[in-house]
């Protein structure tokens, strides 16, 4: 019935051309409104997990590898930068789905992937990944907002409801640590 209303008010002269123009109008100055939004959550939420990275990096330098202790301060660190909700820092499912890693992987004690200073290769990598689900979601329902279908969507989906993208920050630093 709301088809044919909008079929019969196209067909006449009268005000069919400014119904249309102004469903249009609104379409796109919400995308224009909203889509900066978008990006802006975007690249904060990748500058804050920067900074993580950052001091992660710094401890990792000085301990020879990650351990069980930098670890737990880079979650803390992230429940301080609003990243995790508090208290949540040390919850498991947390933990399961932001993950850390490393090529010198000392957590659980295991001193012998501890990385040198005067080793013939000093440099130890780390890996952050956190998930994106919340920004996918926000940036592909504007999407859909001006009429993109699911063939067209900007973030791919993997299934219908469950997004599998992840913010993957790396870096790599030469470690400080002296092997007495």
């Amino acid at each position: 019935m709301k088809i044919r209303f909008i079929k019969d008010k196209l067909k006449e002269k009268k005000g069919g051309s400014t119904l249309f123009e102004i469903v249009v109008s609104l379409g796109l100055l919400t995308f224009i409104l909203f889509y900066p939004l978008a990006t802006f959550s975007l690249t904060h939420k990748e500058n804050l997990l920067e900074d993580v990275l950052t001091t992660t990096m710094q401890m990792v330098s000085v301990e020879g590898g990650l351990t069980d202790r930098v670890q737990n301060i880079t979650f803390e660190n992230l429940e301080a930068k609003g990243l995790i909700p508090p208290g949540k820092s040390t919850d498991p499912a947390v933990r399961r789905a932001i993950t850390i890693s490393s090529n010198a992987d000392a957590r659980n004690g295991n001193t012998s992937a501890l990385k040198y200073r005067d080793d013939a290769d000093p440099k130890i990598s780390i890996e952050i990944r956190y998930p994106a689900d919340s920004e996918v979601k926000f940036i592909n329902g504007l999407s859909k907002m001006i009429g993109a279908n699911k063939a067209n969507l900007p973030f791919r989906v993997a299934n219908g409801t469950q997004v599998q993208w992840f913010y993957s920050l790396k870096g790599y630093i030469l470690s400080e640590k002296i092997n007495y």
